[in-house]
């Protein structure tokens, strides 16, 4: 018998799958899960890191994108989904790829090459992704990709100091507002541009 909270049994497709990992969500009280649809049980398995890799795996291949994406952005992801996820045609899908933390650096570069703003804006976001393709990624065409590296943790104070003096104000406030400026070139920033609210 499952305890308030936990899932202990859960059927998907023809297998099924037991976890035993505390999901937080107010979803799965006692009584609600039996209220919701199949494929929103999916999304969640598909987003929960203690999934099996065999269920990934089976979830990768779901025809809902919702469902594929929260695959591709779970952190248990295996690299071969990751791969798979990378290639997969619908954006949101990719995206899930590109923020992923274990994505692997060279998946990262690749992804960060992206036709669509929005997988280059989460590869930009992502502490992971190698310093060269988030010097290559501040100089983006769309301000959003170039708001997420200077929003990235990982973002160095030498590529804050230039998103500082970047043409959309919004890239700039992200910029200041990155732990990893030094606080002499903030203040400095400030001077020149008022203190930030």
């Amino acid at each position: 018998m499952a305890q308030p909270g936990m899932v202990s049994t859960e059927t998907v497709g023809s297998n099924q799958y037991r976890s035993r990992a505390r999901l937080e969500s107010p979803m799965f009280a006692p009584g609600v899960t039996a209220k919701l649809h199949p494929v929103e049980i999916r999304r969640v398995a598909a987003s929960d890191p203690a999934s099996p890799p065999g269920l990934l795996k089976q979830l990768a291949r779901h025809p809902d994108n919702e469902v594929r994406a929260a695959v591709a952005s779970n952190p248990a992801c295996p690299a071969e989904l990751l791969e798979q996820s990378a290639r997969d045609p619908d954006q949101d899908i990719r995206s899930g790829a590109a923020g992923n933390p274990e994505c692997p650096p060279a998946l990262l570069r690749r992804l960060a090459r992206d036709e669509q703003s929005k997988v280059r804006g989460r590869a930009a976001g992502n502490p992971q992704t190698p310093l060269a393709t988030l010097s290559r990624l501040a100089r983006d065409q769309d301000p959003r990709v170039r708001m997420s590296v200077a929003s990235n943790p990982s973002c160095p104070p030498e590529l804050l100091e230039q998103l500082l003096r970047d043409r959309y104000s919004a890239v700039m406030h992200l910029a200041a507002d990155n732990p990893n400026l030094p606080r002499s070139t903030l203040a400095m920033w400030e001077l020149a541009h008022g203190p930030r609210e």
